[in-house]
C-alpha cells in the first residue's frame, strides 16, 4: 500500500469450506503452535488427568490437545470419563489413540471420538503414553492437572499429585450443526482481529479499511507500507481468498 493515503473501502471476499466440526462455545481459538513451554510428563505407567466442565450441553466430536512427543513415534491414549466425587468414575464415554510423530515439536493434535452427547457437568480427560514418552503442554489456569493411577482396569482411580495453578492445553470440538451459523476462521490485519462485515451462503466479506488505515497511520509517509493479512482456523478446511479491491484517497 502507498503510505499517507486514506483508505475508503477495501472489501475482501472469502469462500470457506469446512467440515462438521467447530470449537465448542466458550473455547478460545488456539494459536497455530501451543504457546506453553511447560507441561506434564506422559508415560505408559500412569495417566495424567484433568476435570473439564462444559458450560452447556453439547455433542463432542473430539478434542484438540497441545502436546509434544519426547520420543519419535510416541502414541497417546486419550479417554473421556464421567466424574465420581472428584475422581474419574471408570466409565468411558469416549476413547481414541493419537500418534505424535517427530519428537520435540509442539503442536495441536486432533483426536476424535464417536459422537458423544455431554450434559453440562464435570468430566475427566485422561491421557497416557501407550508407547514412547510425551508431554501434555500446560497453560495458566485453576482447573488443576495431575497424575492418577489405579491397580487394574476395574480398580478405582487414585490421585498421586495435582498442579493446581495450571491447566492442560485442550479445546473441545463440537458438532457444527448444533452451533448455528458459526465459522472456525479467525482473520487479522497486522495482528488486529477483523470480524466479517457480511456472511452469505457462498462468500464471507471482511471490510479491511479501518484496520489498514491504522497500519498506514503508524507507518507515516515514508515509503510503501506492508500490510500483513492472516487467517487461522482450529479445524481443517479450505479457503479461497479473492484479491481485495482497495479504494483510497491521496491527500492534496
Amino acid at each position: 500500500m502507498p503510505s499517507g493515503v486514506e483508505v475508503l473501502e477495501a472489501p475482501l471476499k472469502v469462500a470457506e469450506s469446512f467440515g462438521d466440526e467447530r470449537l465448542a462455545p466458550g473455547a478460545t481459538a488456539p494459536e497455530s503452535v501451543p504457546v506453553g513451554k511447560t507441561g506434564v510428563l506422559l508415560e505408559p505407567e500412569r495417566s495424567v488427568g484433568q476435570r473439564i466442565n462444559p458450560p452447556e450441553a453439547l455433542s463432542v466430536r473430539g478434542l484438540l490437545l497441545g502436546v509434544m512427543a519426547l520420543v519419535d513415534g510416541t502414541e497417546l491414549l486419550v479417554e473421556l470419563e464421567e466424574d465420581a466425587g472428584g475422581v474419574p468414575s471408570g466409565r468411558k464415554l469416549g476413547e481414541a489413540s493419537l500418534e505424535l510423530g517427530e519428537a520435540g515439536r509442539r503442536l495441536w493434535a486432533a483426536v476424535r471420538f464417536d459422537l458423544t452427547f455431554l450434559p453440562s457437568q464435570p468430566y475427566w480427560l485422561l491421557i497416557r503414553a501407550a508407547t514412547g514418552r510425551g508431554m501434555w503442554l500446560t497453560e495458566p489456569g485453576t482447573e488443576g492437572v495431575g497424575m492418577l493411577e489405579r491397580s487394574g482396569p476395574q480398580a478405582p482411580w487414585r490421585r498421586l499429585s495435582t498442579q493446581r495453578d495450571a491447566t492442560g492445553s485442550y479445546r473441545v470440538l463440537s458438532a457444527a450443526d448444533e452451533l448455528g451459523d458459526t465459522c472456525p476462521v479467525t482473520f487479522s490485519v497486522d495482528g488486529q482481529t477483523v470480524e466479517p462485515s457480511s456472511r452469505g451462503a457462498e462468500f464471507t466479506v471482511y471490510e479491511l479499511a479501518p484496520a489498514v488505515d491504522q497500519v498506514l497511520s503508524r507507518v507515516g509517509s515514508e515509503g510503501p507500507a506492508l500490510v500483513p493479512l492472516a487467517f487461522s482456523a482450529a479445524v481443517a478446511g479450505f479457503l479461497t481468498v479473492y484479491p481485495p479491491v482497495v479504494k483510497y484517497r491521496i491527500p492534496q
